[in-house]
Order: C-alpha cells, then sequence, then structure tokens
C-alpha cells in the first residue's frame, strides 16, 4: 500500500517524452562470459545456455542463479572470467537477485 493518496497524483496527459536514458542499459557480463564460452568451444550461445539451464536444473536443483552457472562452466572449460567477477557480482547486487 503506498504512503500517499494515488488520487492526489497528476499525471500528464500529453508532451511527456521520457529520455533515451531509461533504455540504456549497462552490459551484461553473463551475455559476455557466454559468449566467451560459446567461442572457446566453436558452439552456439543458445547452446551454452541450455548448457548452464542443465547444470543448474541438474545439479543444483534449480538453486544456482545464471552467472554462477557461467563462471562453473568458464572453469570447466578453461575460459578466461576473472576480469568479469566484480563487474558480475555488482550486477547482481543492483539487480536484487
Amino acid at each position: 500500500m503506498p504512503s500517499f493518496n494515488p488520487a492526489e497524483v497528476e499525471i500528464p496527459l500529453g508532451g511527456f517524452r521520457p529520455s533515451e536514458d531509461i533504455f540504456v542499459q549497462g552490459e551484461n557480463y553473463c551475455d559476455t562470459l557466454m559468449v566467451r564460452i560459446a567461442e572457446a568451444r566453436d558452439v552456439s550461445q543458445k547452446e551454452v545456455a541450455a548448457e548452464i539451464h542443465a547444470l543448474i536444473t541438474e545439479r543444483f536443483d534449480g538453486r544456482l542463479i545464471p552467472e554462477a552457472g557461467a563462471v562453473i562452466l568458464a572453469r570447466k572449460y578453461g575460459v578466461p572470467f576473472e576480469d568479469l567477477i566484480e563487474n558480475l557480482r555488482e550486477s547482481l547486487r543492483s539487480s536484487g537477485c
């Protein structure tokens, strides 16, 4: 329940345009790592995503976040990821995961 009276909020009917900044997102470091894994193994990113999903569901009973699954696969295949660790952690903090 809001701490204000919603009936008192005025919503502009015309002329409002949000800036394009709301559509700009930062780099998705999990995707970056998935691309690295895909390139190292010469497979599609879709195949890497499927392998991460299988890892999460089969070995961790769904209790693992995709970022961690990507790191596990990177280690498995010898794909460098150390430069992304801090960014992966920060993206998790900011997304509320």
